[in-house]
């Protein structure tokens, strides 16, 4: 939607270092961590519909070459991310044995 052709999207060579590290740990969490904390991690969904109400604005109003339909992707989000995150959440509440889980 922003004029990026996949091999440079694909090649991550314009991601800022922060991003990359972001990823990373990210997907060495669900990786090496158990299924549990995985899910858990996914609990940061609760504050989506806030954080994207917030930013889709913003990214709008300050850059002039994004368009709404470049961000179309979030639109569903603001109602998908609760359901997800209440699954989540009963994922958690059911398979945590210990309050340290």
């Amino acid at each position: 939607a922003l004029g990026v052709d996949a091999e440079t999207v694909a090649s991550q060579r314009l991601a800022l270092p922060a991003t990359r590290f972001a990823v990373g740990a990210y997907i060495a969490l669900v990786e090496k961590r158990s299924v549990l904390e995985a899910v858990a991690s996914s609990l940061t969904e609760l504050f989506s519909p806030a954080v994207i109400g917030e930013r889709v604005p913003a990214i709008l109003a300050r850059y002039d070459y994004v368009t709404e339909d470049a961000l179309d992707y979030f639109k569903p989000r603001l109602h998908q991310a609760p359901r997800d995150a209440e699954f989540a959440l009963d994922y958690v509440k059911t398979h945590a044995r210990s309050r340290a889980e």
